[in-house]
């Protein structure tokens, strides 16, 4: 069965819509890095972090943006792990197109829960849609029954470990990543409603465990060390989060 897997990995091409993904992350990393967009939280705004109030006065394009850029090199460097790791095997699963939609359903849910209950903080980071490829995982191993339950047994703890994580360090967009996980988990069922689920359930079985990512946003704590600058009316909060 390794052999299997291991094969199976060996044959993921480089043009793959995941590493698409990654590529245009680390690009934006580098536009921010050579920017000044780490100097503070108007330089993070600057280059289009997400920020409630500027997103409710039609900035929605935020929403998008601020999933792209990251906080620091810890940062992008563990989301852009996780994005690849969950990302190719979801991709393998479903395919590039399916996958895509998923990535931004999250993502965009990602950012509404940001909006809606983080208004005041500028947050960045892609680890709402990374939770939402994992809430898809859950999805479609549920909807494969007994060969999806190594899948989600799997995929759950990974979740639970990261949410916690999210919880008991600051800085980090735990309402993001329940936002993007919750729209995942969604897109992924209605993905299932709408086509077939995986067409070879026994290959999703030998293979249904997802590489044992913990998307170890303590890590992100590091990367929050900046202070940010206050609006002149003191809304905007002296740290950015991490999602």
């Amino acid at each position: 069965m390794r052999n299997s897997n291991v094969a199976q990995i060996r044959r993921i091409p480089l043009s793959t819509a995941t590493n698409a993904l990654v590529l245009i992350n680390v690009l934006a990393y580098v536009w921010e890095s050579s920017t000044g967009a780490f100097s503070s939280d108007y330089a993070l705004l600057a280059h289009g972090a997400i920020y409630g109030p500027l997103v409710t006065q039609g900035q929605w394009w935020r929403i998008v943006t601020g999933a792209f850029l990251h906080g620091g090199l810890l940062h992008v460097g563990f989301n852009m792990f996780a994005l690849y790791q969950v990302g190719t095997f979801l991709e393998m699963l479903v395919g590039a197109p399916r996958m895509l939609i998923v990535y931004m359903v999250s993502l965009v849910g990602s950012g509404i829960a940001v909006v809606l209950f983080n208004y005041n903080e500028v947050t960045v980071g892609a680890s709402g849609a990374i939770f939402g490829i994992f809430g898809a995982l859950v999805a479609i191993g549920l909807r494969l029954g007994r060969p999806g339950r190594g899948l989600v047994q799997q995929t759950l703890p990974i979740i639970v470990i990261n949410l916690a994580i999210g919880f008991t360090i600051p800085n980090i967009s735990s309402v993001g990543h329940i936002g993007g996980l919750v729209s995942g988990f969604v897109a992924g069922l209605a993905m299932l409603m709408l086509h077939q689920a995986p067409q070879r359930p026994q290959e999703v079985s030998e293979f249904s465990q997802p590489p044992a990512v913990r998307e170890d946003v303590s890590a992100h704590a590091d990367e929050a060390a900046h202070e940010s600058t206050e609006t002149p009316d003191d809304t905007v909060e002296q740290q950015t989060d991490r999602a």
